[in-house]
């Protein structure tokens, strides 16, 4: 389960406490409703704002791509906040397991785990590719991650589960610390990556932008890659050094918080770029009408003189 795989670093598969009071499963239920609720919010402006631009948008042969480039972030978020919902509920729902249930429930949080946080990679990254202008060597390293990520989920989803403990009469979770650590260093991996290809195909255009629009684009890409990775690295100095499950537990859903404000923090960055791209599109317009304007009066200064000659 990534959230919670950097608890366990020795050398063998250890077992994860679960053990709580009332107060505390009180606490995780609520701020677990918290984050399902941005989740569920994002998916509703989602669905309106795809709707909208759609809609917007005149669909021909020569526009297809341009439509694609609509629909994926939109599949995408889609595709975070079902499993961010589902994260939630498992989350909760796995703290008291009746022994039938224990492998097959813990084998459930752990997939949602994984799903939940590699669609927030794969949106993360496609957000850099799109910055990079779809650069080809830029797809590679995406290619490079997306497999990585895969391999140690793949992985993970192995060796780690859920454990029944006859002496306690309780479910735990049975976390392979290798797979762990691999699974968050993919994750951290794809933020870095994301924040340093943001940096370096942007770093001219944040000093020199010729426009608000290319501003907002870049500061979009860059805060929210360096928010997220800052993060991880911070969950990896508490798991280290804390030895509190509640305080671990509590980190992972701020954790997961800040995955979900972050991914849907797309529509208030949205909302940011439309006024630029009206000013832009304004101004490109003033400029072709000045354009027709100057070559109408040169055409008709030509006839006048062709005349006079």
């Amino acid at each position: 389960m990534t959230s919670g795989n950097l608890t366990s670093l020795d050398a063998t598969p250890s077992t994860a406490q679960t053990t709580f009071s009332a107060d505390n499963y009180l606490f995780f239920a609520i701020l677990s409703g918290i984050i399902a609720e941005s989740a569920i919010s994002g998916i509703v402006r989602t669905v309106i704002e795809s709707n909208r631009r759609l809609n917007l948008a005149v669909v021909s042969k020569s526009q297809r791509w341009r439509c694609s480039k609509i629909w994926i972030p939109g599949l995408l978020m889609h595709v975070f906040n079902f499993w961010c919902i589902v994260y939630m509920i498992t989350f909760n729902a796995v703290w008291d397991l009746h022994e039938s249930y224990c492998v097959m429930g813990m084998f459930g949080i752990n997939f949602a785990s994984h799903c939940f946080y590699t669609s927030f990679d794969s949106f993360i990254l496609y957000k850099t590719f799109a910055i990079s202008g779809f650069d080809p060597k830029i797809r590679v390293g995406i290619v490079f991650i997306i497999i990585y990520r895969f391999v140690w989920t793949v992985f993970d989803l192995k060796e780690s589960g859920g454990l029944w403990i006859s002496e306690a009469d309780t479910c735990v979770y049975n976390q392979h610390p290798m797979t762990g650590v691999g699974s968050n260093s993919a994750d951290i991996l794809c933020d870095a990556f994301a924040t340093l290809v943001s940096l370096a195909y942007t770093w001219n255009q944040l000093q020199y932008a010729s426009s608000a629009l290319e501003r907002v684009v870049v500061q979009e890409n860059v805060i929210r890659s360096a928010i997220v990775l800052s993060v991880n690295l911070y969950g990896v100095y508490i798991s280290y050094s804390s030895t509190s499950t509640f305080a671990l537990q509590t980190f992972f859903l701020i954790q997961s918080y800040t995955y979900a404000a972050a991914l849907n923090s797309e529509h208030f960055w949205r909302r940011q770029r439309t006024p630029n791209t009206r000013i832009n599109l304004q101004i490109q317009v003033a400029k072709k009408s000045s354009n027709q304007i100057a070559s109408t009066n040169s055409r008709q200064m030509s006839i006048i003189h062709e005349n006079q000659s």
